[in-house]
């Protein structure tokens, strides 16, 4: 469980994940094109990949609303209830 942690730690403190974050204003705003999209989502690929106990890597930034994984942003389609509705 600590082991789990700490690599959750990690990614979640990790630069390119807080500047991603913090640069993200706008709910379902464009990001085709935005270098650090594509570096986050191979950053979340390679620790999925690397860690025996993970099979996916989630997050839902309360700013934006949105829900993201390891390969990028769900579908607007698919976000049926708002993330605040969620019991995380």
């Amino acid at each position: 469980m600590i082991t789990r942690y700490k690599v959750l730690d990690t990614t979640f403190s990790s630069p390119s994940i807080l500047n991603w974050l913090s640069q993200r204003e706008t709910m379902w705003e464009d990001i085709d094109g935005q270098p650090l999209y594509g570096e986050v989502n191979d950053f979340l690929q390679r620790i999925v990949a690397t860690e025996d106990e993970f099979t996916s890597l989630f997050y839902s930034p309360m700013k934006i609303q949105e829900y993201w994984d390891e390969n990028g942003r769900i579908p607007k389609k698919v976000m049926t209830t708002s993330i605040t509705n969620i019991p995380w």
